[in-house]
């Protein structure tokens, strides 16, 4: 009986594994970036937040037809002035609620972590975000756009003797487009 059981299982996830596509994908993402610096000195202290856009591409990799959506991990750059620069690295699920013909909209979440660096300082922290947006498939291509939100926590701190500073990455919204390949 245990053994029929494990057999039965054993072809059930093998079926599911099959039915399943891979896809790899190329996102152009413009994103608002939102940080924080604070500063504390002998002679008192000061913060600043400042919110700014940048545009990036971010590479996709994944399971397509996965329980009604797609798994994947998606990495790449979020801003880059020269100076200051904030990476993300999540793995996401997007669950598809519509699908017509070849067109599919879908929500979605991610979970990972992100690094911000300004000059030769660095640190990291987990992130999470939500997004939805609508794709549509030709062959074995497709092309999507969406919207999407991150909460980000990566922040470092420098210390020299009792003055210090903090710079911490708060959140970033993107507008995504994107092309994806399905093996």
């Amino acid at each position: 009986m245990r053994k029929s059981l494990i057999l039965a299982t054993m072809l059930t996830v093998g079926s599911s594994l099959m039915a399943q596509s891979v896809f790899v994908g190329l996102d152009a993402v413009n994103s608002d970036m939102s940080a924080s610096i604070f500063a504390q000195t002998s002679s008192g202290s000061a913060s600043m937040s400042d919110s700014d856009r940048d545009t990036n591409l971010k590479l996709k990799i994944g399971l397509d037809d996965v329980l009604n959506g797609r798994v994947y991990l998606k990495t790449g750059k979020v801003y880059d002035d020269g100076n200051f620069n904030y990476k993300s690295t999540t793995i996401n699920y997007d669950y598809y609620f519509s699908e017509k013909d070849n067109t599919k909209l879908f929500v979605g979440a991610g979970i990972g972590q992100g690094k911000v660096e300004l000059y030769n300082y660095s640190g990291t922290g987990a992130e999470y975000g939500v997004r939805f947006g609508g794709m549509m498939s030709f062959n074995n291509l497709s092309l999507e756009m969406g919207l999407g939100y991150t909460k980000a926590s990566a922040d470092f701190t420098i210390t020299s003797g009792t003055d210090y500073a903090k710079v911490e990455a708060k959140n970033y919204s993107e507008l995504f487009v994107g092309i994806n390949y399905k093996f």
